[in-house]
């Protein structure tokens, strides 16, 4: 059972270098580039010189409601097990990136052209219940006996997602004046899927048993998805087969739109506000991905020993039906998962000159306690900003859904850019939040009016 719950986690961590997240911070820059583009599409028409290209973005994120950031550097082994067996609530846990590759935007007038290419991948646990996961992931070397009374209504979910997405970016002036300008955008994304995983529980209740160690459900109901790619498990030696990890041909399309509204003064833009809905449309799978539900049903008396899977889910889903205590409801294939769909609301002001603060809420607008759902993480964040000609200097403070309060540092000269969202609180509050956002992009042409 350990395996079940890790799966998602070792498909993925292999070969995460960075699902999608924003750059909080540097995305409200004075310095609009791709990667502001990827917040609101709207903001292509306000780049400063006719084109600009984005060399490389990296954006990665680790976010947990248990582990402090002490707790996170000390771990030598399993970060699951500590994650578990420290929890006293429910756990919560998202590792994401995304990693912005080759793009570039250029200026028509009042017209603007963008093409936008990026690589998505997410790992998250969602409202674990942390006797379970302890007992589950800890079986082996417990002793003596310990019994919990479980009754969770939620979805208890282990979820893995990657894909990429290639978008063509439109955007277009509607006013341009001396005293305002307002633009809209899009970005219209031929969306290609990698892998998606993902191990659910939901409406549990029952008694889990853990006696020297084994652990065992009786007494039990609820319902339960399996959903894995077939092709990377080798169920010949229990092992992980990237070597027949493909990705897939082009599935779907997915759209982001956003309208953006800036205020002058004297020619010069003293407020930027813009409003964006981001990751509209679903993943689609073909064959090798497989969903699988069930109706968990062990009756008083009886009892299921629920820490002796392995990561060949399709051996896992033998057992559990041969056990006579689940029953599979239906397989599907050809799935199609939600991509998280997002609001975001922000305003950057102008103070002074020298002195810039912005202000940033995105919220998921969708379920994420669904099985075929991408969950997300929403967050609000306030950014003080400095410019001394082409170097920058910015702090987000942000509140996230799942870590709460967090600060970080940033800078930026020209077009690069290094910073983190909670490096501040991560060392001084020993936050449990550790992330980092790099970047190059450049200007080129004619300067912008």
């Amino acid at each position: 059972m350990k395996s079940l719950i890790a799966l998602p986690i070792l498909l993925l961590l292999p070969i995460l270098a960075t699902a999608q997240h924003s750059y909080v911070g540097i995305q409200n820059s004075t310095r609009k580039s791709m990667v502001s583009v990827m917040m609101n599409p709207a903001e292509i028409n306000n780049f400063d010189r006719k084109v600009e290209v984005n060399f490389v973005g990296v954006n990665a994120l680790f976010v947990n409601n248990i582990l402090s950031f002490s707790d996170l550097t000390s771990i030598q082994e399993n970060l699951l097990e500590d994650l578990m067996s420290k929890a006293n609530t429910q756990v919560n846990g998202d590792t994401h990136g995304s990693a912005l590759l080759p793009s570039f935007g250029i200026n028509l007038g009042k017209w603007s052209l963008g093409w936008a290419n990026q690589f998505n991948s997410r790992v998250a646990l969602h409202q674990i219940n942390p006797d379970l996961g302890n007992s589950v992931i800890r079986s082996a070397s417990a002793s003596g006996g310990t019994t919990y009374q479980l009754s969770n209504p939620n979805n208890q979910r282990v979820n893995g997602v990657m894909w990429f997405e290639s978008g063509i970016v439109v955007g277009r002036e509607l006013i341009n004046n001396a005293n305002s300008k307002l633009s809209v955008g899009s970005n219209i994304k031929i969306l290609v899927p990698v892998n998606y995983t993902n191990v659910g529980v939901s409406q549990l209740s029952g008694t889990l048993t853990v006696q020297n160690g084994v652990a065992s459900l009786s007494n039990a109901s609820g319902t339960m998805n399996l959903t894995y790619n077939r092709d990377i498990i080798d169920a010949r030696n229990l092992r992980l087969d990237y070597s027949n990890l493909e990705i897939n041909s082009p599935s779907s399309v997915g759209l982001d739109f956003g309208v953006n509204y800036q205020a002058k003064k004297n020619g010069k833009v003293w407020i930027n506000s813009g409003i964006s809905v981001t990751n509209i449309g679903n993943l689609k799978f073909g064959t090798s991905n497989v969903s699988n539900n069930l109706r968990i049903n062990i009756p008083a008396g009886s009892s299921f020993r629920i820490d002796r899977f392995d990561l060949d889910l399709e051996n896992t889903l033998d057992q559990l039906t041969g056990s006579g205590f689940f029953t599979l409801d239906d397989t599907q294939e050809n799935i199609q998962v939600g991509l998280p769909t997002t609001f975001a609301l922000y305003s950057e002001i102008k103070l002074t000159d020298q002195f810039f603060v912005s202000a940033f809420w995105q919220q998921m607008v969708k379920n994420q306690d669904k099985n075929n759902q991408v969950p997300f993480v929403n967050v609000f964040a306030v950014t003080p900003s400095m410019l001394f000609g082409k170097f920058e200097v910015f702090s987000p403070w942000g509140y996230f859904q799942i870590s709460e309060l967090t600060g970080g540092l940033g800078f930026r000269y020209g077009g690069f850019f290094l910073s983190s969202q909670t490096v501040l609180t991560s060392l001084l509050a020993n936050r449990g939040t550790a992330d980092v956002q790099m970047g190059l992009s450049w200007g080129f042409g004619q300067r912008r009016q």
